[in-house]
């Protein structure tokens, strides 16, 4: 949420993050757990970060189509209120 946030305030964004995470919660969760495993009470973030990583250049990978579905959304829109 807060790279989102981040994002948002800084300019309008072309893609959706958290629709990304959301698509690969497995993922998430799984790079998560990973950065906990067999570290004697400490974290190991390089999993995670890796996944992030990973997360936004797939995000930002989609965005010429979430700008198309959303360009159609609104032509619809605009069409049915005719």
């Amino acid at each position: 949420m807060i790279v989102e946030h981040f994002f948002a305030t800084a300019q309008p964004s072309p893609f959706s993050l958290s629709r990304q995470i959301k698509h690969d919660k497995p993922g998430y969760y799984a790079a998560l757990q990973e950065g906990r495993k067999g570290r004697q009470g400490q974290v190991e973030a390089t999993p995670f970060v890796a996944w992030f990583l990973e997360a936004l250049a797939a995000a930002a990978d989609s965005a010429p189509q979430e700008a198309l579905h959303e360009v159609s959304k609104l032509a619809l829109e605009l069409l049915q209120r005719r």
